[in-house]
């Protein structure tokens, strides 16, 4: 999990819950538990979905390298995702 993902994941989570609230009300169920639980259930889809979204993204960026550890050490120049491997050397 990346600096992307997490924002992505706040992102995404509004935005699912928001509609999946929104679709509960419109049914007809007004009781907290069904709209606590669709937030919930959106909530914990969320975190998939920036994850998912967020891969491409790293892809597509023509500069992106992610290190896998500290400056200065050994292992330095490793990338952690294969599909950024061919871009960087």
């Amino acid at each position: 999990m990346d600096r992307l993902s997490i924002i992505l994941t706040l992102l995404a989570a509004f935005v699912l819950m928001g509609g999946s609230v929104i679709t509960v009300l419109v049914i007809g169920l007004y009781t907290w538990q069904s709209v606590l639980g669709a937030a919930l259930a959106r909530l914990l889809l969320a975190w998939p979905a920036a994850y998912l979204m967020s891969r491409p993204i790293k892809r597509k960026t023509p500069h992106w390298r992610l290190q896998s550890s500290k400056p200065g050490a050994p292992n330095a120049n490793r990338t952690d995702y294969q599909e950024t491997q061919a871009a960087n050397r």
